[in-house]
């Protein structure tokens, strides 16, 4: 009110240029000025004269609780501003009104708590909350004695040029402070004020504070932590009211992310010779700035499980990885790394992922000495080789371990992955047969280098059987038996003996027998019968121990003119015959009178027709 002295809470705070509010790195000098010179601004240079304003390096803000002597004061809305070199200049207006009432007045009907903080703050940082008790404004109650209503001298000036005499100089439902008769304050069992915090992990009230007689408003000292986001401030006044405000707690400085690059480009790794990469990784606030780090801090990097640790007061580290843990073909170059927080009271919400084009420098490579190798010999040698992109060896300095793969198992197989160890570029890896013939294709691939493959075949190293024959005419009788003389060679033109002959028919013909084994001189006989021409087929599977199995397929004519009825034919008396016969001719001389008899009669009637 303008009626005493009073006291004025001042509070000063930094943000930065974007407008969020932040930790000042350097020691910030004040200087308080007013519209008011005469009742505030001389007050304010006293002040300064006596005290540091300063907002200390490491702090959000400056809090002034400033006397002054409000008697001789004419206008309601009293401007403060401060100002700092660097920093620029900022204000904000206050309003006193002309009566002073007490809690206690007859003309208060209802009376509520105000509540004032910051918007946001920083985390970290200390701030206030100042409550303040009103009585609320009924013009209902806006009568004199008589009972008739009172107008207000001043409703018809601007709200910013209107004079605040009294409580009825307001409209209806606006605050006016009121001032109290004894101290309000929390200490032990008494309680006539409170001031509480939705979220002590965010804000916590470190001093309550006190409204002291004579006075409408008190101040409470609250401090952030470390974590950011919205907390809700009360403040209650006993028999007063209540009131809630939201605040935020803002952490630009908090790290919210961590991120990885490549010093080879931000989406792309190269490998050196022995597979390994740079990786970056950096700590990143909320406005994409570089972090610096309270404490060590440590992150799993995945798929290479290796671990990168940014140390205290650091932004980054830089750490070499070892492409061990992912395959890289000319088709996919394409890899995930994620990074994941570990360690007691790791922040999981920093993990994030990145993909990256790899640039391998070297590649494996799979060396079949020979294109074809014997079906039947089990243990066989290929060769994989590490090399750079033009085809020179490569010496690692650390074991490699490679990945070998047969594309056909059923042919050949890769049973053991070979590792080539540290100071040679290659290693030997067994084949094996499984007796088939065909071909596969053999694979090798390493982590972090680009695979390669070859194709390899199997080929059988017996002599195969060849089967001739002999004593067979151009034509063959049908129904007559006749021997086939049937020759087993190998490849060299030798006779083989004991060979086995399997001799299938195509249903037109008997073989006796259908299985012969060959003699000494490496030939068997066999019976044969045409049932059927004119021609007849037989396939021949010549098998012998030590040898390929052999197969041929033999055409013979067969002499099988048209038949013609005989007695034989149908196994008749010869006697029966020549009744047939006779038979036969008896009708044929019936069938020739009978038409001539049927002629004589046609001729009658056509000449009848004429006349």
């Amino acid at each position: 009110t303008a009626e005493v002295e009073k006291k004025l809470d001042i509070f000063v705070s930094v943000v930065d240029s974007d407008g969020n509010p932040t930790i000042t790195p350097e020691d910030i000098e004040l200087n308080f000025f007013s519209n008011d010179q005469y009742s505030v601004g001389d007050e304010l240079d006293n002040t300064m004269k006596e005290v540091k304003t300063v907002i200390k390096k490491g702090q959000f803000g400056y809090y002034l609780r400033q006397d002054l002597n409000l008697s001789n004061l004419l206008a309601n809305d009293i401007v403060i501003g401060v100002s700092a070199e660097g920093y620029g200049i900022a204000t904000d207006t206050f309003s006193t009104v002309g009566k002073s009432i007490n809690i206690d007045n007859d003309k208060i009907t209802e009376k509520d708590v105000q509540l004032f903080i910051p918007e946001r703050m920083p985390s970290n940082a200390t701030s206030i909350v100042t409550y303040q008790i009103n009585a609320i404004e009924n013009d209902d109650d806006d009568v004199d004695e008589e009972g008739n209503s009172i107008t207000n001298e001043t409703e018809d000036t601007e709200d910013e040029d209107k004079i605040i005499l009294s409580m009825d100089d307001l409209d209806d439902g606006e605050f006016y402070p009121i001032q109290t008769n004894e101290n309000y304050y929390a200490d032990g069992y008494v309680k006539k004020l409170d001031v509480i915090s939705g979220d002590n992990n965010l804000v916590t009230v470190k001093n309550i504070g006190k409204i002291e007689v004579g006075n409408s408003f008190g101040t409470a000292i609250v401090s952030s932590g470390q974590k950011s986001g919205p907390v809700l401030i009360s403040a209650s006044v006993q028999g007063v009211g209540s009131d809630s405000v939201l605040t935020e707690v803002v952490n630009t400085l908090e790290q919210k992310e961590a991120r990885i690059f490549s010093p080879t480009g931000q989406d792309s790794i190269l490998f050196d010779r022995d597979g390994n990469f740079d990786v970056f990784l950096i700590a990143i606030d909320s406005k994409d700035r570089p972090k610096v780090l309270k404490h060590d801090s440590k992150y799993l990097i995945t798929p290479t499980n290796g671990i990168i640790e940014i140390k205290k007061d650091s932004t980054f580290a830089f750490s070499k990885l070892h492409s061990d843990s992912f395959t890289i073909t000319e088709g996919e170059n394409l890899i995930d790394l994620k990074v994941v927080p570990i360690g007691e009271g790791a922040d999981l919400s920093l993990e994030t992922e990145k993909t990256f084009v790899t640039q391998p420098s070297s590649k494996i490579l799979v060396i079949l000495p020979l294109g074809e190798i014997n079906a039947n010999h089990e243990s066989n040698l290929g060769v994989v080789q590490i090399v750079d992109l033009q085809g020179n060896p490569i010496i690692p300095s650390f074991d490699v371990k490679s990945k070998i793969t047969s594309s056909e198992e059923s042919i050949i197989q890769v049973i053991n992955d070979a590792v080539i160890p540290a100071g040679l570029s290659y290693a030997i890896f067994p084949i094996e047969t499984t007796g088939e013939i065909g071909n596969s294709i053999i694979s090798a691939s390493a982590k972090g280098m680009i695979g390669t493959d070859d194709e390899i075949s199997t080929v059988s190293s017996l002599t195969q059987l060849k089967i001739f024959t002999s004593g067979l005419d151009e034509l063959i009788p049908v129904d007559k038996p006749v021997e086939i003389k049937l020759f087993i060679d190998d490849e060299n033109a030798e006779s083989v003996a004991g060979a086995s002959i399997k001799i299938e028919t195509d249903g037109n013909s008997l073989v006796n027998p259908d299985v012969v084994r060959t003699g000494p001189d490496g030939s068997a006989i066999v019976s044969l019968t045409a049932t059927n021409g004119p021609s007849i087929s037989l396939n021949l599977i010549a098998t012998a121990e030590g040898y390929s199995e052999g197969k041929d397929t033999l055409t013979i004519n067969v002499d099988s003119p048209d038949k013609t009825l005989n007695a034989v034919d149908l196994q008749l008396p010869e006697w029966i015959v020549y009744v047939i016969i006779a038979a036969i001719l008896l009708i044929g001389v019936l069938v020739v009178l009978f038409l001539k008899k049927s002629k004589t009669p046609l001729e009658e009637e056509w000449e009848e027709e004429e006349i």
